[in-house]
C-alpha cells in the first residue's frame, strides 16, 4: 500500500484541529452548543455574540467552520453571510436558527450557507452536521492540492488556434 501524501497527512490533522466559531446572541444556546461539540472532540472553539466580531474572527483566516445564528441583535447571519461572499476566506458556514420559515433557509443557502439547522439543535443533527461539512472541506482542499501537483507535473499544450 502507498504511503499516504504528506500534503493529505496535513490536511488531516488540520481539520481535527479546525477552528470553530460559534454566532449566537443566546447565552444558553451558545454555552450547548459548545458543551456538544467539546463531547464530539472539537476544542478550538470560540463564542461570539454578533455578526461584527464574528466577521473580524474568521477575517484572521483561522476559522475552519462558522455556526452562524440567522437573527442577533443588530447584524444577523445573512449580513455575515453576504460579507463573507466578498472576502477571500475559507470558512464553511452552517445557520442554525429558531426561524421555521422556509424563505429563511433559502435565503442563507443561496448566500452561501453549507447547511441549515432548525433551534432547537438535536445534538445527533448537530455531529453528522459538523462531521460532514469538515469532510466536504477536507475533499476541497485534497481536491485543490491534487490540481496544484497537476500544473506543475503536466506540461498542458497552449491552446491552438488552428485546432
Amino acid at each position: 500500500m502507498e504511503k499516504k501524501d504528506r500534503a493529505f497527512s496535513m490536511v488531516d490533522m488540520e481539520l481535527k484541529k479546525a477552528g470553530i466559531l460559534i454566532v449566537e446572541d443566546d447565552k444558553s444556546v451558545s454555552q450547548f452548543l459548545q458543551r456538544a461539540l467539546k463531547r464530539f472532540g472539537y476544542n478550538n472553539l470560540q463564542a461570539v455574540d454578533n455578526a461584527e466580531d464574528a466577521l473580524q474572527i474568521i477575517g484572521s483566516g483561522k476559522i475552519a467552520l462558522a455556526l452562524v445564528d440567522l437573527r442577533m441583535p443588530g447584524k444577523g447571519g445573512l449580513w455575515l453571510l453576504k460579507r463573507l461572499s466578498q472576502m477571500p476566506v475559507d470558512t464553511s458556514v452552517v445557520v442554525v436558527s429558531a426561524s421555521h420559515e422556509f424563505e429563511d433557509a433559502i435565503a442563507a443557502l443561496n448566500r452561501g450557507a453549507e447547511r441549515y439547522i432548525e433551534k432547537p439543535v438535536r445534538t445527533d443533527e448537530l455531529k453528522h452536521t459538523v462531521e460532514n461539512v469538515l469532510e466536504k472541506r477536507k475533499l476541497v482542499i485534497e481536491n485543490r492540492i491534487i490540481k496544484k501537483k497537476l500544473e506543475t507535473a503536466v506540461k498542458w499544450p497552449e491552446d491552438d488556434e488552428t485546432a
